[in-house]
């Protein structure tokens, strides 16, 4: 049977952008979490831990009119080049291996501009101007191997250092059985991911330079598995693109429908409502076999989702 896990990552900013102002906002959605889904009615695992950390770097390289003399020309909008990493540390092999993102792995995903938006991602409250951008292919390194990477990046000329990510110490909380009353049956398992992210980069202070940390906000993945995936939604479609589109339609419906019940429950400000951002994987998760279903066994879409949320930080 493929996999049927679907995430989607909700990033809550924190206007200030301190460390304290995320630590209220994460500790807001802990408490959001044990008062809507209480031990008592839902099947839990206890909280354990996960990390992320993220280099991006972007291109040097000048729109060929302004190395003409053109200034009339508007720049291109630059490529970046993502350095991911993503370890659940207290999860056991078995997690690892089911999640398809190994620890001892950096991830190195190139974003080109594109004239086109890539429909698989959304940005569902954030509004504003946002270049279009593609993913493109993903290479692994050894995790020990990234930073010789980043340094040969550099070197090179072409690429730039921007900005590190990190999450530290984020809590994963596992809910096993969600039921529906409705339909008499249970309906998936959903795994929240809470972590408040500190953002990098070299900033000059009377003329000295430093490293310049800031907490931008708290990050909310949710991911979902439907169990009656195979035995009632495949029964109902006439093909295995519909198919796909059906699974994908009714997990992202679970996970907007598990982050409202969440946010309802939050006392946030209201400029943080309105810059919520939103980042849906891709159909490659949930595709069948039959119609290139490869990347469900590779870590791409969720890498991809990943870097498409913290180039827009």
């Amino acid at each position: 049977m493929p996999r049927r896990d679907y995430a989607g990552i909700y990033f809550i900013p924190s206007p200030a952008r301190t460390l304290e102002e995320s630590t209220k906002t994460s500790k807001a959605i802990d408490n959001s979490i044990k008062t809507i889904f209480t031990r008592k009615d839902y099947d839990w695992v206890d909280y354990k831990t996960w990390f992320m950390r993220n280099r991006v770097l972007q291109t040097t390289t000048l729109h060929p009119s302004q190395s003409e003399g053109q200034p009339g020309q508007p720049a291109q909008p630059p490529s970046y080049q993502h350095i991911f990493q993503l370890r659940y540390s207290d999860q056991d092999d078995q997690e690892i291996e089911e999640n398809q993102v190994n620890p001892e792995r950096a991830y190195c995903c190139i974003q080109k501009p594109s004239s086109q938006k890539d429909p698989t991602h959304k940005a569902s409250v954030s509004q504003g101007t946002d270049a279009p951008y593609t993913p493109g292919a993903i290479v692994e390194v050894p995790a020990d191997s990234a930073e010789n990477h980043i340094n040969f990046l550099e070197l090179t000329g072409l690429w730039s250092f921007r900005r590190a990510f990190e999450v530290q110490d984020g809590q994963l909380c596992s809910l096993i059985r969600m039921y529906d009353p409705d339909k008499g049956c249970d309906t998936g398992t959903f795994h929240m991911r809470v972590g408040i992210v500190t953002a990098s980069r070299e900033r000059r202070f009377g003329g000295e330079l430093r490293w310049d940390t800031r907490s931008p906000g708290v990050i909310l993945e949710i991911t979902y598995k439907n169990v009656n995936a195979d035995s009632e939604t495949h029964n109902n479609v006439v093909d295995d693109e519909e198919y796909t589109q059906a699974l994908v339609a009714d997990a992202q419906e679970h996970i907007r429908g598990l982050w409202q019940r969440l946010q309802s429950g939050l006392d946030l400000p209201q400029s943080s409502n309105l810059d919520i951002k939103e980042v849906m994987m891709g159909p490659e998760p949930l595709r069948h076999s039959s119609v290139g279903g490869g990347e469900a066994q590779s870590p791409a879409a969720i890498v991809r989702m990943w870097c498409e949320l913290l180039r827009r930080l």
